[in-house]
């Protein structure tokens, strides 16, 4: 069985994105192009997922003045208990996975470590149905920054 890959290609001198129409021969050890492999995935808005993306999703966070017990959160106030907050991340090769997500700004792990280093996480079974493509590592620096 062939599996066919599919790849986009970033080049460095122009600053942008190669069209694509047929094949594409680079050479082994290529410094003018960065090459983004697809992931097989497409986002909430049907656009494919490739390496090199930034996306956004909606996640939330339990409020400081929360109550606590048995499974359950609540507001002394009665009103809700959580914080929307919009996450977003990159996608990035790995070393022990095919690929994995750096989270941009959030250094904070579920254990309440702070240690300064981004929080990262597998793609394993990420299907990105919630997940939206807002731009890509090379065109969007300032999606990099909070």
């Amino acid at each position: 069985m062939t599996t066919n890959k599919k790849f986009r290609f970033f080049d460095k001198k122009l600053q942008k994105y190669i069209p694509q129409s047929g094949f594409l021969t680079l050479p082994f050890d290529n410094d003018e192009y960065i090459v983004e492999q697809y992931l097989g995935k497409r986002d909430i808005n049907n656009k494919e997922v490739y390496e090199g993306d930034i996306l956004a999703y909606v996640d939330r966070e339990i409020k400081p003045q929360a109550n606590y017990f048995q499974g359950e959160y609540w507001m002394s106030d009665d009103s809700y208990p959580f914080i929307d907050v919009i996450r977003r991340y990159y996608i990035t090769p790995s070393e022990n996975q095919f690929f994995e997500r750096i989270y941009i700004g959030w250094v904070r792990t579920n254990s309440g470590i702070e240690n300064g280093n981004p929080v990262k996480g597998l793609l394993n079974s990420c299907d990105f149905k919630d997940h939206a493509v807002i731009g890509n590592i090379n065109e969007n620096q300032d999606l990099l920054k909070l």
